[in-house]
């Protein structure tokens, strides 16, 4: 993978045949069925590091000044190496939710007794079976508990119902679309609609939520492409509570702003807003998330997250982060979470 690659080197320098149910899950022996969670996940702002493949948490402590520091949790995991674009999500039981990039699999964690460092064993594990998961870059929940995922190695985008996301196996997802080349990236708007990006293509496209019900080569209701460089390689996707829709874009440092009315159709609109700062530089934008607050952090490739108040984002232009936060040790992130889950926000 041709982007994959970029990325990578401009950071390093800084299933077994089985029986299915009536639904497409893999019944019979081995199948695990994890215990009910008995405790939640620490508070704070939740990543995953390509570079050196571990889950890590800041605390809210962390989040309060610059500076350079080592996260107060550092997770690794026997069941896959976490390098490259790894994807992470919690859903609304408290599972943490990891797809591994490299290593095509998704892993439901459930917080038991765990320190800050070590290693921690998935209580559930999903493996591919005939390119269900093909280096997933994006994962997103709907208002159904179902878990979407963006295969960036086959072009696909797939459905695992929350049932099926109950014990470890091979399930067959339940819808699988094809039309976007190169799905990335992946949020839900306030209407449930699915918005998608797609980082070779220079796009973000939108699926009304008739088209998800089934499986089929689709074309999206609305496709935006770029306006003067508003969109190059753009990764991360994520939506205000004003349902305004923030886009990372690695390939040119700036995360931009497309309200409702500028994407009401297809079509290049100009962005609403640009962040782009000059004295602080977002270190390869790709991940982005809302606090509690309201306010938008962005994840850097390089181990930068970036934050900026809603009051700081009321022009666009060249303005600077609020705070700049820098893991050290810790490169080639790409998506951020923060648990628990912020509420008044769409799903994403």
């Amino acid at each position: 993978m041709r982007f994959r690659s970029i990325l990578l080197a401009s950071v390093m320098l800084l299933a077994t045949g089985c029986d299915y149910d009536s639904s497409g899950y893999p019944s019979g022996p081995g199948t695990v069925y994890p215990p009910a969670p008995t405790r939640l996940w620490a508070e704070g702002l939740w990543t995953v590091s390509g570079v050196p493949g571990e889950i890590n948490r800041l605390d809210a402590s962390q989040l309060l000044t610059t500076g350079t520091l080592i996260p107060a949790t550092r997770l690794s995991t026997p069941s896959a190496s976490l390098f490259t674009l790894n994807s992470i999500a919690f859903d609304n039981q408290g599972v943490m939710w990891v797809a591994s990039e490299e290593d095509s699999v998704l892993l439901g964690f459930i917080a038991g007794n765990e320190g800050a460092t070590g290693s921690v064993t998935p209580a559930i594990t999903i493996n591919p079976i005939a390119g269900s998961i093909a280096a997933p870059t994006g994962i997103a929940f709907d208002t159904d508990g179902s878990l979407w995922m963006a295969n960036i190695g086959n072009g696909t985008i797939v459905r695992f119902d929350k049932s099926q996301l109950a014990r470890s196996g091979t399930p067959i997802p339940t819808v699988t679309i094809t039309g976007v080349p190169h799905p990335s990236g992946l949020a839900f708007d306030a209407s449930g609609t699915l918005w998608v990006t797609d980082l070779r293509a220079n796009t973000v496209s939108r699926y009304l939520r008739g088209q998800l019900l089934t499986s089929g080569d689709k074309e999206p209701a609305i496709v935006l492409s770029s306006n003067a460089n508003s969109l190059v390689n753009p990764s991360g996707i994520a939506f205000d509570s004003f349902n305004n829709m923030w886009i990372a874009n690695n390939g040119n440092e700036s995360v931009v702003e497309f309200r409702p009315p500028e994407r009401a159709s297809s079509g290049s609109p100009a962005p609403a807003l640009t962040l782009r700062p000059t004295q602080a530089p977002l270190g390869g934008p790709v991940g982005i998330a809302f606090d509690a607050e309201g306010s938008i952090w962005i994840a850097g490739a390089q181990g930068v997250l970036s934050k900026f108040t809603a009051a700081s984002i009321a022009a666009s232009g060249p303005d600077e982060p609020v705070l700049q936060v820098k893991l050290q040790n810790n490169v080639l992130l790409w998506s951020i979470a923060f648990f628990p889950k912020p509420v008044g926000f769409p799903l994403n």
